[in-house]
């Protein structure tokens, strides 16, 4: 009986392999498809006609046109700017132009006539201000005039009406004769005479640039006050 069960013992079988797993399918492949090939697999390829579907020469042709669309306006916003930037260095150079002649002009009248006379400093009146206040007013009045002109210039105004800009080299005279006149030769009388006729051009340029320009024609009005001013003590110099 010993014999027997020893038998059956070592004829029971020792399997350690796991049953077949037939019950669970295998798990399937990851599959990385594109959205193109996707697409290509939902419709049909004898559905699609060739020309709906771009060639990349006519998707780069189109760029092209593109590219060639957007140039021209960058181009043309680029010259813009030049052309307004040439424009602004023009105006400042004609400007510094205007103000500098007639300011220079009137310095260098201010060195040729003196500083004194011997008929104005025995004949003037007890509110006559000391000569060099009538050399600033009148770099002043010289510069003020230069740049009203340079507004009406700017506008066209001298090349609409050619007489405004006789009246204002009319002006520019007169005041740069009044000085040697009065403090260098002592001529009172003439003086006066210079006052009167500078007075009426220096009037028909306030007109005048009024009606091209209204504020070049309200800079002329201080320089109306100090004619009127120099007239009234050429008047008690007399």
């Amino acid at each position: 009986m010993h014999a027997s069960l020893q038998t059956s013992f070592f004829h029971v079988p020792l399997s350690l392999s796991p049953p077949p797993s037939n019950t669970y399918p295998p798990p399937p492949e990851p599959t990385h498809l594109s959205f193109t090939s996707t697409l290509f697999n939902l419709i049909p390829i004898s559905s699609i006609k060739q020309t709906q579907i771009p060639s990349l020469s006519k998707m780069a042709s189109q760029d092209l046109r593109q590219r060639s669309k957007d140039e021209p306006t960058t181009t043309t916003t680029t010259n813009r700017r030049a052309k307004k930037l040439a424009m602004a260095r023009r105006g400042l150079k004609s400007l510094s132009i205007a103000v500098a002649v007639p300011f220079t002009l009137t310095l260098l009248t201010i060195y040729l006539s003196g500083s004194s006379s011997s008929s104005i400093a025995t004949a003037k009146p007890i509110w006559h201000p000391p000569v060099w206040a009538f050399h600033v007013a009148s770099l002043s009045s010289s510069s003020i005039m230069g740049l009203s002109a340079w507004l009406v210039w700017a506008e066209g105004g001298f090349r609409r009406r050619p007489v405004m800009a006789g009246l204002y080299l009319a002006q520019l005279v007169l005041g740069l004769l009044w000085g040697p006149v009065v403090f260098g030769l002592g001529a009172v009388r003439v003086g006066l005479g210079v006052c009167v006729g500078l007075f009426v051009a220096l009037l028909g340029c306030a007109q005048g640039f009024r009606e091209v320009n209204p504020i070049a024609g309200d800079l002329v009005k201080p320089c109306l006050a100090w004619v009127s001013f120099l007239a009234l003590l050429n008047y008690k110099l007399v």
